[in-house]
């Protein structure tokens, strides 16, 4: 049956995604895209029944069609926990113990019901679906297809204590609500946290995000993200305020009003550059994750003072980004130096919207908005006038997701006074995650933020003392 929660525009930058990840054209990605595929569970497990729920929702901003019940046109099916499969279809099976998942061509004997915590399950829901869809699309994913994906979730750190324990966040601030911040505003909602966090966000939800954003639906299509993301998630989060911010950080008053600014800052926006500003801010403690589009995910923390990796080590200016600035200047019609700012603002709109007369843009709508995003809309409408279009597509729904939930899983810990020795892990949603690539970064000397003796200094000055 169609998939009502998946829109022709988020079809498209779906198919767009995936053609620019195999090399194929649009039109094969669109029919990949398209495969039948069900999830079956037993229903007297709960672990079980929460992972079908959550998988079924990652594939339905994915896939085009998510049967229930089965049908003939089923091509591949989930079965997760001590259940049989409904369909003729391909069967991949889901299994979970007290510390382990395991996804498999074949059942899992002795597999017992756990009732492990909901960000685990979730993380092996984002894997399952990363399956599903591997499976669909078969031998043209430029990856090896595995027999079983074995997760360690007990290497992840979520202990019973730690489940348990009420994480508070004091005043800390969430930068972006797009992908990876929604995803992560859902994995926290299973943790007891107190505090207040600050959303912001200057963009609209539009309906090519809801392939990929969760907790936004087809009701909050041009509404501010920060202001739809605080009200939808708010219930979910008794003793913690979510507080809309439709600003960039670094234009926020508060920097000139308290001495405690930026204590802690959760980092989900989606360039490069982005980061380096927000690290330029100075923020005493920093957790970030970050996605390559289909492929990885990088996990990072700061902590300042600190002799360790910040944003501007692990995310530094190099020649492609260069390069992708200044096609998307040239395509867009800005400067570089416009590009290099972020988000759209109302002068920048205007000259925009004078290079495409054709396509109707509305000003309100483009200010706030990211040129990467903007750039890839325009990619996928083919409107663009450049000589030099390299593409990069958003992540699928449970790459996003994946990283949202690493995300919060690294805060509960932290926040929560866990000592965690790594600062740095990249892991694939394509392959079990590996605790070997969790790594201890040091500064870079090469770094325009850490380099900075007068930097190092006031960041001592104003972090040394923390308690």
């Amino acid at each position: 049956m169609p998939n009502p929660s998946i829109n022709p525009d988020a079809v498209k930058e779906n198919a767009l995604s995936l053609a620019a990840a195999l090399g194929i054209e649009l039109e094969h990605a669109a029919e990949l895209l398209k495969a039948h595929v069900m999830v079956t569970y037993d229903a007297s497990d709960p672990s079980a029944a929460f992972m079908a729920a959550e998988t079924r929702a990652l594939l339905g901003r994915t896939l085009q069609h998510v049967d229930d019940p089965a049908s003939p046109a089923v091509s591949v099916e989930l079965v997760i926990g001590d259940a049989l499969p409904q369909s003729t279809g391909t069967t991949l099976w889901l299994s979970v113990d007290s510390h382990t998942a395991v996804i498999a061509r074949e059942r899992r004997p002795g597999a017992t019901e756990t009732r492990l915590h909901p960000a685990l399950l979730f993380v092996a829901a984002c894997y399952a679906a990363a399956a599903v869809v591997r499976e669909v699309i078969g031998d043209g994913m430029p990856l090896p297809r595995r027999e079983q994906i074995v997760l360690n979730l007990e290497a992840l750190g979520i202990t019973e204590a730690v489940a348990k324990r009420t994480i508070d966040l004091g005043h800390a601030y969430l930068a972006g609500a797009g992908a990876i911040g929604t995803a992560f505003l859902w994995v926290m909602r299973w943790f007891a946290v107190r505090g207040s966090l600050d959303i912001v966000d200057f963009d609209w939800v539009k309906s090519r995000n809801l392939n990929r954003q969760l907790w936004y639906g087809p009701a909050d299509i041009m509404h501010r993200k920060a202001e739809r993301l605080a009200a939808l998630a708010q219930d979910s989060f008794p003793e913690l305020f979510l507080k809309p911010r439709v600003a960039q950080l670094q234009d926020l008053q508060d920097k000139q009003s308290d001495p405690q600014w930026l204590r802690r800052l959760i980092v989900a926006v989606d360039s490069r550059a982005a980061r380096r500003t927000l690290q330029s801010e100075l923020p005493g403690e920093v957790f970030d994750a970050s996605t390559t589009d289909i492929r990885e995910i990088i996990v990072h923390t700061n902590r300042q003072p600190t002799s360790l990796a910040c944003m501007g080590c692990i995310y530094p200016r190099n020649a492609q980004e260069d390069t992708r600035g200044r096609s998307i200047a040239a395509a867009l019609g800005v400067t570089v130096d416009d590009i290099r700012r972020g988000i759209i603002d109302q002068a920048a709109a205007r000259l925009i919207i004078a290079r495409y007369p054709e396509r109707n843009l509305a000003e309100e709508s483009l200010i706030g908005e990211a040129y990467d995003s903007l750039f890839k809309s325009l990619c996928a409408q083919a409107a663009l006038r450049s000589a030099d279009q390299q593409q990069v597509f958003a992540p699928f729904a449970f790459v996003s997701a994946l990283a949202g939930a690493l995300l919060a899983i690294e805060t509960v810990r932290r926040a929560g006074g866990e000592t965690v020795s790594h600062n740095y892990w990249r892991v694939s949603p394509w392959e079990p995650f590996d605790i070997r690539l969790q790594r201890r970064i040091p500064a870079s000397a090469a770094c325009e933020i850490c380099a900075d003796p007068v930097i190092r200094q006031v960041a001592t000055q104003v972090w040394g003392a923390r308690t």
